[in-house]
């Protein structure tokens, strides 16, 4: 009875612990119990191995492509061929009349060089007679030249021609109105002479010409008119370059030039070209009062001269000058170039060039410089030399000979052109002529 006693209390006992446990929450092994978190209090962080997760590599930021330097525009450029002098004298009338039909024709004169004037931008020549009016058409030395001379300028490709000459008024006032009319109908632009004041001062007795972006103000002047004084109620009609025009040729007429080139830099050309008829005749080098004249052109802001009427050429050069505001500057002067055409017979009055000018401006500053000077000779064939009248270039008439060519070259004529190159050479100076061959000297 004692065992069975003793076994129900240790049952007994037993129920009350595991009822303990149950409300309790006593462990079941050996230990400290656990602590409840309170109200305030925050359940402990737990702790992350820093292999399970990772701070990610920032994206770099792509390089930007280098930006291309822009292009640079090329450089604008001009070429600009210029030309002697045209006389027109009874032979030469002679020479293209067609007694079938009573009608003049000159373009064969110039169908030799009218290809090499088509490659210009501005082709310049000089006209030395007047577009009067018939039937009286005459030589020297009032010269007075059918139209048909204008339609074949224009035929060959000039653009801008001359009229500031000593023969202007060789038909008076009337024939140089005619002259300019003449001129314009044949689709040419004429400078230095005006039928009215109003025509005159509309643009200061200035052309502006543009090429290529390249803009060219044009100036006139003659040194006098063969003794005839301007009529006094028309003192426009031409440009005089010396207001002693009538006897000593040697006092500068500064007023109008100053005042026409103020007008010409007002308009702001890239570049400005004076045309001076001026000179001795027969002279192959330029006098003390054209050598005057250009200075005073240069330092007032002229940049180049084409020089005109001593009827056989003169020298040119390239000159470094400083103008009257300072500044310092390339120029450059082509005191003549002689006869383009005539019949005349004095030494050196059958040579002249086609002088050809190569211009480059820099778009972005406008400088403009001359990059080329050369020339073309040519030699006037006449009709005792050849079929007719016309414009040969030397070397073209030297290799025709030499290759029994085109057109027919006569012994006598091909000795001529031999003399001819040889003489232009001399005055002009053979650098400037491509197909130039220094002598061999071995």
């Amino acid at each position: 009875m004692r065992v069975l006693k003793r076994t129900l209390s240790t049952l007994v006992a037993a129920v009350i612990f595991l009822a303990l446990f149950a409300c309790c929450g006593i462990p079941e092994g050996p230990g400290e119990r656990p602590t409840e978190p309170t109200a305030t209090q925050s359940p402990p962080a737990q702790t992350v191995s820093p292999e399970v997760i990772k701070t990610p590599e920032p994206t770099p930021e792509p390089t930007p492509e280098p930006t291309p330097e822009p292009t640079p525009p090329p450089p604008a450029t001009l070429k600009m061929c210029v030309m002697g002098d045209v006389l027109v004298h009874n032979t030469q009338l002679t020479d293209a009349y067609n007694r079938e039909d009573g009608t003049y024709d000159f373009t064969h004169c110039f169908r030799y060089i009218k290809e090499h004037v088509s490659q210009a931008d501005i082709a310049f020549c000089q006209l030395e007679t007047t577009f009067g009016g018939g039937p009286n058409f005459a030589g020297y030395p009032n010269f007075n030249t059918p139209d048909e001379m204008a339609c074949a300028l224009s035929d060959m490709g000039i653009d801008l021609l001359g009229l500031a000459g000593n023969h202007v008024l060789d038909k008076g006032y009337s024939g140089m109105v005619r002259t300019l009319d003449t001129v314009k109908a044949a689709g040419m632009t004429p400078i230095g002479a005006y039928a009215t004041q109003e025509e005159r001062d509309k643009s200061s007795g200035i052309v502006l010409m543009e090429q290529n972006g390249i803009r060219v103000a044009f100036l006139a002047y003659t040194y006098g008119t063969n003794g005839i004084p301007l009529p006094s109620d028309k003192p426009f009609v031409t440009n005089l370059l010396y207001t002693d025009y009538l006897t000593n040729l040697s006092v500068l007429n500064k007023d109008l030039i100053l005042a026409d080139l103020s007008a010409a830099k007002a308009m702001e050309p890239d570049l400005i070209v004076t045309i001076t008829h001026w000179g001795s005749e027969y002279a192959t080098k330029p006098n003390k009062f054209q050598q005057e004249a250009a200075e005073f052109l240069f330092e007032n802001g002229v940049d180049v001269i084409l020089g005109s009427h001593c009827h056989v050429p003169q020298p040119y050069e390239r000159r470094t000058i400083t103008t009257v505001d300072g500044e310092t500057k390339d120029v450059f002067v082509s005191f003549c170039l002689g006869n383009l055409i005539s019949a005349q017979t004095y030494d050196y009055t059958n040579l002249s060039a086609m002088l050809n000018l190569e211009f480059e401006m820099d778009p972005l500053t406008r400088e403009v410089v001359l990059t080329e000077v050369s020339y073309i000779p040519i030699y006037t064939v006449k009709a005792s030399e050849g079929s007719d009248y016309h414009v040969l270039p030397i070397h073209d008439g030297i290799t025709s000979y030499e290759t029994d060519g085109e057109p027919p070259i006569s012994s006598s004529l091909y000795n001529s052109l031999l003399k001819g190159l040889k003489d232009l050479h001399s005055i002009l100076g053979p650098e400037g002529d491509p197909m130039y061959s220094p002598p061999d000297t071995q």
